[in-house]
């Protein structure tokens, strides 16, 4: 939040971006990528990396 000054049309775009490169991956990548984003928004919340999604 601090980077985009509270500014929710960023936040919003980033979340758009991010919908997009998922939409063009497939198979293992797009796996790789979900499981990348998984174990760092983990991290954010404080949650361990181990466990079920």
């Amino acid at each position: 939040m601090e980077l985009t000054e509270d500014d929710r049309a960023v936040i919003l775009g980033a979340l758009i971006e991010a919908a997009a490169k998922l939409r063009a991956t497939d198979g293992a990548e797009h796996e790789q990528v979900v499981a990348i984003w998984r174990r760092r928004g983990r991290r954010a919340f404080g949650e361990d990396d181990v466990g079920s999604r």
